[in-house]
């Protein structure tokens, strides 16, 4: 069963570039996938509920499925952010 990471558009705009990013298994324990079939991010950022960075992934990821292991991450709430051509997109995620 999968569930759909919930998401916030920051930029006010519906339609936003990342209208088309899963984010899953959330909850997850060990990974989390983030599968892009048209977008192109050009930055992933994890954050814990404190506001802390603790992931930071810099590249051209032009329709890829991109995984991020949380397995060393304590049991939380996490934001996703994911940045590109201007526009953010943040996921809350669950790690168990």
């Amino acid at each position: 069963k999968w569930l759909c990471a919930k998401s916030v558009v920051t930029t006010g705009v519906e339609e936003s570039l990342f209208t088309d990013i899963k984010v899953y298994p959330n909850p997850s324990s060990e990974l989390i996938k983030v599968e892009n079939t048209t977008s192109r991010i050009e930055q992933l950022k994890l954050f814990d509920a404190l506001g802390r960075q603790l992931y930071s992934r810099k590249s051209d990821f032009d329709g890829q499925l991109i995984s991020i292991d949380v397995s060393t991450y304590e049991s939380g709430i996490y934001s996703l952010q994911v940045l590109g051509g201007g526009d953010q997109r943040n996921f809350q995620i669950i790690i168990e």
